[in-house]
């Protein structure tokens, strides 16, 4: 299992992905990440990238549920992801192209860049 640290970002979303949003909502790291996992690759999106984008949303949206108070975890803030799931995601996340170049999205892309 992989770990990603939910942070809030000062970027706001609708700057990022054109979309109409809630008016000054901040991007935090799995909107960043629902952002990539929405790039159109050249030539589109293969069954494959279908299927492997797909189980990263689940992590997302599963991160997303609301839960009684009784079942909160010290955790809350973290996305867990499989080893093959988190790979994949790195790669989506390094072939990502921007609109900004903001000092809070070159540390969320940092996150995912391959340690040399």
């Amino acid at each position: 299992m992989k770990k990603v640290e939910i942070k809030t970002t000062g970027l706001e979303l609708k700057k990022l992905t054109g979309k109409t949003t809630e008016d000054g909502k901040m991007a935090d790291t799995r909107d960043l990440i629902e952002v990539c996992l929405d790039i159109i690759p050249q030539g589109g999106f293969t069954p494959r990238d279908i299927r492997e984008r797909n189980r990263i949303q689940i992590v997302l949206d599963k991160s997303k549920e609301k839960k009684p108070k009784s079942e909160m975890k010290s955790s809350n803030d973290i996305l867990e992801f499989e080893d093959h799931d988190y790979d994949n995601l790195r790669v989506i996340v390094g072939l990502s192209r921007w609109v900004s170049r903001d000092k809070d999205l070159q540390a969320f892309l940092d996150t995912f860049k391959e340690i040399d």
